[in-house]
C-alpha cells in the first residue's frame, strides 16, 4: 500500500471539511458585521448598547427646551437693508430707530418715531408700531395714537400692541380710563369686543360708567359693543345715563370700595 497516497487522501478530506464548515459560518448573517467582516463575539452586545446610547443622546438634544420668554422679548429689527420702499430720509430715520431700540430707550424711540409715524408708507409706519409694541405698557399712549391708522394691517398691529400693554396695567381706574380712550379710537367691532372683555375683570361699579361713556361716544362700533357689555354687566339693556347711575349706586351700596389705610 502506498502510504503517501493514503495520507494525502486523509488530508484532502480534512481540508474539504474545514472549508465547508467555514463557508457555512460565513453565510450566517448573525456572525457577519455590517462591513462584511466576521464579528468579534468576545464583544457581546456592544453594538446594540452603542445604538441605544446614541439614540438617547440624540433625543436629549431634540427635546432641549427653548427659552420662549427670551424669544418673545427679542427686539425687532426695523432698519432692513433690503427695504426699497423708504426714501433716504426715512431710511436714516429707521437707522436711528434701530439704535434707540438697541439701547432699549423709549424716549429715543419716541423721538425717532415722530416723523416716521407720519410717513405715507404703511411699511414705515408699521415699523414704528413694531418698535413701540416691544415696550408694552409704557408705550400704550403711543400705540393708542396709531389705532386709527389708514392701513388696516398697521391699525390691527397697533390694536394688538395697545391691548397687550393695557392688560398689564394693575390699577383698575387707570386701566378703565385707558380702555375707554383707546376703544373710542377703534373702528373694528371684533377688536372692540376683544378689548371690552378687559372691563369684565374690573369692579362692576367702576366699569359701568365707562361703558356708558362708550355707548355715548359717537363711535358706532363702540356703541354697539358698549350696549352688549352693559347688558352683560347689569343684566338689563341700557336706557339712560340716569338709570345706569342708579344701578351703580345700588351696586356700590352692596359692594363698597375698600378703604385705603395710610
Amino acid at each position: 500500500m502506498n502510504w503517501k497516497i493514503v495520507v494525502g487522501g486523509v488530508l484532502g478530506v480534512l481540508f474539504l471539511g474545514t472549508c465547508f464548515f467555514l463557508g457555512e459560518k460565513m453565510d450566517d448573517p448573525s456572525v457577519i458585521d455590517e462591513g462584511g467582516k466576521p464579528k468579534d463575539e468576545s464583544r457581546g452586545t456592544g453594538k446594540s448598547t452603542q445604538g441605544v446610547t446614541k439614540k438617547k443622546r440624540e433625543k436629549k438634544l431634540t427635546v432641549a427646551p427653548l427659552n420662549n420668554e427670551r424669544i418673545a422679548l427679542k427686539r425687532p429689527t426695523v432698519n432692513l437693508a433690503t427695504n426699497s420702499v423708504a426714501n433716504p430720509v426715512e431710511k436714516k430715520g429707521l437707522d436711528d430707530l434701530q439704535l434707540a431700540l438697541d439701547e432699549e430707550n423709549l424716549e429715543k424711540v419716541r423721538a425717532a418715531s415722530a416723523a416716521l409715524a407720519r410717513s405715507p408708507s404703511p411699511y414705515v409706519r408699521g415699523k414704528v408700531v413694531e418698535s413701540l409694541r416691544w415696550f408694552k405698557q409704557p408705550a400704550v399712549a403711543d400705540l393708542r395714537a396709531m389705532l386709527r391708522d389708514s392701513d388696516a394691517e398697521v391699525a390691527s398691529d397697533a390694536q394688538d400692541g395697545w391691548l397687550d400693554g393695557v392688560k398689564t396695567i394693575a390699577d383698575e381706574e387707570t386701566k378703565a380710563k385707558e380702555l375707554y380712550e383707546g376703544m373710542t379710537q377703534i373702528q373694528d367691532v371684533d377688536a372692540l369686543r376683544e378689548s371690552v372683555m378687559e372691563f369684565y375683570d374690573l369692579d362692576d361699579g367702576l366699569a359701568l360708567p365707562y361703558i356708558v361713556n362708550l355707548i355715548n361716544s359717537g363711535n358706532p362700533g363702540a356703541k354697539q359693543v358698549g350696549n352688549e357689555a352693559y347688558e352683560h354687566i347689569a343684566g338689563e339693556a341700557y336706557t339712560t345715563p340716569e338709570a345706569a347711575q342708579k344701578w351703580v349706586d345700588v351696586w356700590r351700596k352692596d359692594n363698597p370700595l375698600p378703604v385705603s389705610t395710610p
